[in-house]
């Protein structure tokens, strides 16, 4: 370990001036013990027998501290110009929905990333890489280069880059609120390392894109490779890069930190190992959707009980949708099992003469969205009182209380982004409507006993086999209906979206699709709430909204023959071929304590 200041330079083992201090020391000693055989009055026999022994010493201990002048020290590093890397916070961008190759989507959180090196040498990575150990770290020792490690570095194709990286450069990882519980699992990214950021007074730009031809871009057989970063300078990969993302798929809505860990299998030989831990990002993002809220047990003292259900919006949403994923073990539901309920309260009836506790276990989804895959869930615990399992009236015996349930069709077909409804017919028992319920739904569609109907936009494409549910006045009494529903994709150029209502947090990063298609789409916007607006040229609203309110909300596609419809607020838009309207609420910001 090699020891600081001037104090330090003496006492390094691995210093030649430690050395001249040694054999100074130990002569020292030598004279001392001459010295004092003198004072003690020793003949000149003694003396002479004695000095010598203790000369003999002193020279046996001079060379060998000589020897180990010559000899190499251990720490070899020791007056090398080392790097010094360290972690930076990652910045939170905005959440992007990605194609998998089997057709499927995944919900990715984006955000800038750097490597950063602080250290007073240069991080230099040099050689041929189609040999094994070809690459070399190298650090600068006096006038000439040091080899002190061979890192791993690749030719990366999956990520579109086609160029060499540093392989684990960097590993995200996200972490719930409370920063003790990893939510998500991110990746080890590989960077092409170059000077993009002086972040410190030091050296001049040694590695760039253009010097080093950017990691050798498109040529995988190079046998002369350079990358690097300077000292005082750091490499960002900013959030529209590909890979630069943590996969929130299946991660529960809530509010996270990015986390960021440099170097995390130590390839890299440096000055300070102990920067390179865990930082997190300065400020939360929301992984959007509706979480099912925890709620106080229930007190059942009725035949028949209203549960209620509640949930926490967390980001863009529109509408929770709930559904019951376990049943009550000693009781029945009016409304059935595993399907989309149309309203977030239901009743519950204790078997007759049960006494005790019960349970029902439910989830919550957006509406509009099909994240996340595996919905988290909440269990509601139901505390039955003595009587309360007493048997209701019931109807008059013999009679069919299977409410009627009918649609015009067992087979529907729509587009994405197409606004669509289906009317049903379902009555029970007493005449009037009964409630309804579907699984299978297309992401975007929600069923409405009220109306009776099925309506909404479909947000993805795909055939969807549907089981409708109508219970009537005994919830024993079910009707169910299959039908088969295909949303084809939308290939049409510019048409718009039938956007629902919007509900987003003041101070978040927001992005809403408004639009079927990128291709040669011109938009306009009026009454969008500040901080947020259309990106030229897509049909994507995207920004940080700065004031809470409700704002009305008109997009128009503009005529073809302008030039750019794209970031203007405008009443009007001549020739306009199509219009969508939607109301934006922008919620206060809460304020959030917690431990660290």
């Amino acid at each position: 370990m090699m020891v600081q200041g001037k104090l330090g330079h003496i006492l390094d083992t691995g210093s030649a001036l430690s050395q001249w201090w040694i054999i100074a020391a130990v002569a020292l000693v030598g004279f001392v013990i001459v010295e004092h055989h003198i004072v003690a009055g020793f003949d000149r026999v003694q003396l002479a027998r004695r000095g010598r022994v203790a000369i003999g010493i002193a020279v046996i201990a001079a060379l060998a501290a000589l020897g180990a002048v010559a000899a190499p020290t251990s720490d070899a590093q020791s007056a090398a110009m080392l790097p010094d890397l360290i972690s930076d916070p990652p910045r939170p961008a905005f959440l992007t929905e990605l194609n998998t190759p089997d057709g499927g989507t995944r919900l990715v959180a984006t955000f800038d990333g750097y490597v950063h090196n602080i250290g007073e040498g240069a991080l230099d990575v040099v050689g041929n890489p189609q040999e094994t150990n070809g690459m070399q770290q190298r650090v600068r020792n006096g006038d000439s280069w040091e080899t002190v490690g061979s890192p791993t570095v690749r030719f990366e194709t999956d990520d579109g880059h086609n160029h060499f990286h540093l392989i684990a450069a960097i590993d995200y990882v996200l972490w719930n609120e409370l920063q003790g519980t990893q939510a998500a699992a991110g990746s080890k990214i590989g960077f092409c390392l170059v000077d993009t950021e002086q972040m410190e007074p030091g050296s001049n730009q040694a590695y760039s894109e253009a010097l080093d031809n950017f990691c050798e871009e498109n040529n995988p057989g190079a046998t002369d490779l350079r990358m690097g970063i300077s000292p005082g300078w750091r490499d960002i990969y900013d959030a529209t890069t590909t890979l630069q993302w943590v996969d929130i798929s299946n991660t529960p809505p809530g509010r996270y930190w990015i986390g960021a860990i440099t170097d995390p299998n130590n390839e890299i030989l440096e000055s300070n190992e102990d920067n390179n831990e865990l930082i997190f990002s300065k400020q939360t993002m929301s992984v959007p959707g509706f979480a099912p809220r925890r709620q106080a047990p229930v007190a059942i003292a009725e035949p028949s009980s209203e549960i209620t259900l509640t949930s926490t919006a967390h980001g863009s949403v529109t509408s929770p949708v709930y559904v019951i994923e376990q049943g009550p073990s000693s009781g029945r539901l009016d409304v059935p099992i595993g399907s989309d309920l149309g309203a977030s309260t239901l009743r519950y009836f204790p078997d007759e003469g049960f006494e005790g506790t019960d349970e029902i276990v439910f989830s919550v989804h957006d509406a509009a969205s099909p994240y996340p895959f595996d919905r988290p869930t909440q269990t509601i615990e139901l505390q039955v009182a003595a009587g309360a399992g007493q048997a209701p009236e019931g109807p008059d015996a013999g009679q069919d209380l299977t409410p009627s349930l009918a649609t015009a069709s067992s087979f529907f077909e729509s587009s994405v982004g197409e606004a669509i409804t289906i009317d049903i017919e379902s009555v029970d028992a007493t005449g009037g409507p009964a409630r309804l319920f579907a699984t299978g739904l297309p992401a975007g569609l929600t069923v409405d006993s009220v109306d009776q109907n099925i309506r909404g936009v479909a947000i993805e494409d795909g055939i969807f086999e549907i089981t409708l549910v109508a219970i009537g006045v005994d919830p024993a009494a079910v009707a169910t209906l299959d039908i088969t529903w295909i949303v084809n994709p939308n290939d049409t150029v510019g048409g718009l979206t039938n956007v629902a209502d919007q509900s987003s947090p003041r101070g978040e990063l927001t992005r809403l699709r408004v639009g079927t298609n990128a291709l040669g789409l011109s938009l306009d916007a009026s009454g969008l709430p500040p901080g947020l607006a259309l990106k030229p040229g897509s049909p994507l609203v995207e920004g940080t909204p700065t004031e809470a309110g409700t704002y009305n909300v008109v997009i128009r596609q503009a005529n073809s023959s302008q030039p750019d419809g794209g970031n203007q607020d405008s009443g009007n838009s001549d020739g306009g071929a199509a219009e969508t309207s939607f109301t934006w609420t922008i919620r206060p910001s809460v304020a959030i304590e917690f431990a660290l």
